[in-house]
């Protein structure tokens, strides 16, 4: 039950607070930091503990209590009475298994809301009811992290910005409640650093976020938005939504240092390269039908210069034939020409002329193969007795790479399992000999 200086529960899960034991008790509750109410609590120390509540009115029991995890079985009158006057910093909450204890978590958390207003970290899950909206967060004046997965209402976002000026880090998970779109009225965020948008699966709501939010010192930016129909090569109705939103994002003055973003839409390199201190730029589930290529990547180097993670995925699930990457190792120098801090690179490559493949990679990679920690080249198109002699050059050129990852799509022809096991062997090898050098 207890976490942090002390634990009365679990290590000492015999002790019962009742006669002589209430002041061992209270000596140990003072300088309890964190507690976590865990579903093994049985009745008779809940009782217990209810007991010393009531036989010393008045009193705050947890003074230095900042963090409080009420788990997924909410315990009502533990929680109001034993904790009552703490200055709880931090709380989560479950609705439990699929949402079980919802309702009760539902009371317990208004409960607290009334009486914790200084709470500034809250993670809720589940927590969503047949006839009530999100709770309502935004009665915390002082929040400064939310983390919710449930259901959200355009007004739901609303409220939260407008109440909450102190929001520094947002993420939710979960599905829009409600059909009703308005109008986006700009909303001031004036402390909101991180959004992560990554889990919530409503795109509708998600552009509103976008295009309403004005989050001048937002720094971290992570959603996903799958919009376009399979196997076609329609643009979606959104798709000038989102570059829209993305401009009026860089022309508000937006500070974005890390964009992590899935989705179907081709936002063009010009939408992207706009957003000038990027220092991670995480891209995957790209339209294979809509790729970048050698310039592309060119413009985004050119004006992303202090970039030190870039990772581009193509999603090649939703092209009915065979894709290749039109991404050349020639953009290897380009990112060594104007990302000189680069050091995770992961790109799908392929081999336009995979005779000098080797050395058109070696010729661009010089510039920055001792800054090379990560690289990822997912897929990679060469055939494949090239491969071995590229990993083998990658493990002897890049001194610093510490891990390689290839997804091979293999030209022509999938090497067969024999191949593929020489290949990893031989990667080992030219690994350790050249550690042992």
């Amino acid at each position: 039950m207890f976490c942090g200086n002390a634990s009365l529960i679990g290590q000492y899960s015999d002790f019962i607070p009742c006669g002589s034991g209430s002041n061992q008790f209270l000596d140990v509750a003072a300088k309890v930091t964190s507690v976590r109410l865990d579903k093994t609590l049985v009745n008779n120390l809940i009782k217990a503990l209810l007991e010393v509540g009531k036989s010393i009115p008045g009193r705050i029991l947890f003074p230095a209590l900042s963090a409080l995890d009420c788990g997924g079985i909410p315990q009502d009158d533990l929680v109001t009475s034993l904790f009552a006057g703490s200055p709880i910093k931090t709380i989560a909450i479950s609705g439990g298994d699929w949402g079980k204890t919802a309702p009760e978590s539902r009371m317990l958390i208004s409960k607290l809301f009334a009486t914790q207003s200084q709470v500034q970290f809250l993670a809720a899950d589940e927590l969503t009811t047949p006839g009530l909206g999100s709770p309502e967060f935004w009665l915390l004046p002082g929040l400064r992290s939310l983390a919710y997965k449930g259901h959200l209402t355009f007004g739901d976002w609303a409220n939260l910005i407008q109440n909450c000026p102190d929001l520094d880090s947002i993420a939710f998970e979960g599905s829009a409640l409600g059909s009703n779109l308005p109008s986006p009225a700009p909303l001031h965020a004036p402390s909101l650093r991180r959004l992560d948008l990554t889990a919530f699966e409503s795109p509708d709501i998600v552009l509103f976020i976008l295009e309403s939010t004005n989050a001048p010192q937002l720094t971290a930016l992570d959603l996903f938005l799958d919009l376009e129909p399979e196997h076609t090569a329609v643009e979606h109705p959104s798709t000038s939504r989102l570059r829209a939103a993305f401009r009026v994002l860089s022309e508000r003055g937006c500070c974005l240092e890390s964009l992590a973003l899935g989705t179907s839409i081709n936002l063009g390199g010009e939408t992207l390269a706009a957003f000038r201190r990027l220092k991670s730029l995480d891209i995957r589930d790209w339209t294979s039908s809509c790729q970048l290529d050698d310039g592309d990547i060119d413009l985004l180097c050119h004006s992303l210069t202090e970039l030190r993670r870039f990772y581009l995925e193509y999603n090649l699930f939703r092209s009915a034939s065979t894709v290749y990457a039109n991404i050349t190792p020639r953009s290897f120098g380009s990112f060594a020409r104007h990302c000189t801090e680069l050091t995770y690179l992961g790109l799908p490559v392929t081999a336009a002329n995979p005779d000098d493949f080797i050395d058109t990679s070696f010729t661009e990679l010089v510039p920055f193969r001792n800054n090379l920690r990560d690289l990822a080249l997912t897929p990679l198109t060469l055939f494949v007795d090239k491969t071995n002699d590229f990993v083998s050059f990658l493990l002897v050129q890049c001194p610093n790479l510490g891990r390689l990852d290839i997804h091979l799509n293999a030209a022509h022809s999938w090497p067969s399992v024999s191949t593929l096991t020489r290949i990893e062997r031989d990667m080992t090898i030219d690994y350790f000999q050249r550690r042992l050098q």
